[in-house]
């Protein structure tokens, strides 16, 4: 069973864990029986949340992964009514994808963070992951769920009216476009796979931001994890 690849959680590690604590408590997760045993064993741990998910995500154990992925996977949605912490459901989504063997919601999940202001994967070698990721996944599965995927997914973290909103709908999309498009660069050759020109073609379809939507999006004050320090309620971090 595959495990979760060290650059994704090691970023889902740095959140901090009073952060983390809220998301699991909305995603139910503390609720569960796995998580009030790991409490009960590891008493005076300091971090649980952030060592329970690392326990877990890395115990290769498929049953009981399943089960608490099953547990939380209806609760998803809540990460549009959590400002600032969308990053931390979709890590944590991508997490139990890649460890359930979902590599096409690992995939399409690691991608929504990256609209999500100040989120930065230079550095994290998120980019290796998603181009590894491509091996394991269809060419049709991209040209005819992806942008169906991810729209969804999107209009859960950013709030509904999102894919109405044409404006909204062209910046993010367009900022995913973008950085999609420096990922495949780096993959085109000769040789590429039927994916990597599957994927190309899906970029394709997707909006380009213009260059009044791309100032302000780039503009802002960003602390080392690559979340906003300002401009987003709840979720300020600063090393």
């Amino acid at each position: 069973m595959p495990r979760v690849p060290a650059s994704i959680l090691n970023i889902l590690k740095e959140v901090p864990e009073n952060q983390l604590y809220t998301v699991c408590s909305k995603l139910k997760i503390t609720e569960t029986i796995e998580y009030k045993s790991f409490i009960a064993q590891n008493t005076h741990c300091p971090n649980p949340c952030t060592t329970f998910l690392e326990v877990q995500l890395t115990s290769g154990n498929t049953s009981t992964l399943s089960k608490i992925y099953h547990s939380i996977e209806g609760f998803l949605f809540v990460g549009g009514c959590a400002p600032g912490i969308g990053i931390a459901f979709n890590l944590i989504d991508a997490c139990f994808c890649f460890a359930l063997g979902n590599f096409f919601g690992c995939f399409v999940a690691i991608v929504s963070c990256f609209p999500i202001p100040g989120f930065k994967v230079a550095g994290k070698g998120l980019e290796k992951i998603l181009a590894g990721l491509l091996k394991y996944i269809s060419p049709s599965k991209l040209l005819n769920s992806f942008n169906k995927e991810l729209n969804k997914r999107l209009a859960n973290y950013l709030g509904i009216g999102f894919i109405e909103n044409v404006g909204t709908h062209t910046k993010y999309l367009g900022f995913i476009r973008e950085r999609l498009e420096e990922m495949v660069v780096g993959l085109n050759n000769p040789f590429a796979t039927e994916v990597i020109r599957a994927l190309g073609e899906v970029i394709k379809k997707m909006p380009s931001r213009t260059p009044k939507i791309q100032k302000g999006v780039t503009k802002g004050k960003f602390g080392s994890l690559g979340i906003a320090t300002k401009g987003i309620d709840g979720y300020k971090i600063s090393y």
